[in-house]
């Protein structure tokens, strides 16, 4: 798939521990146990496709492959599988 929805990519990012703060652009931070992590990416505002460009900048900014950004987005990826590979990366405490 070449491009996919801003819209998906929201739901899909908030439903696995990404909040969402609004400023210049749209920020999706990730939050485990409560506390913010250095862990986040970003839509511009008026963005309606996002290319496979694009997915893969998202995907090295939240220290993923492109296919398990994909995943993230298609939700076979869970919050818990997100989780514990952060956590398998040193990128998350336990």
């Amino acid at each position: 798939m070449t491009t996919r929805k801003s819209g998906r990519i929201e739901k899909a990012l908030t439903k696995k521990g990404f909040s969402k703060e609004q400023s210049h652009h749209t920020y999706f931070i990730f939050f485990h146990n409560g506390k913010k992590t250095g862990l986040y990416t970003y839509l511009s505002h008026g963005k309606k496709e996002i290319s496979k460009t694009l997915r893969s900048k998202m995907a090295d900014q939240l220290h993923l492959s492109p296919s398990d950004f994909d995943e993230v987005i298609d939700c076979t990826k869970s919050k818990e599988d997100l989780t514990r590979q952060y956590e398998e990366r040193g990128l998350l405490e336990p």
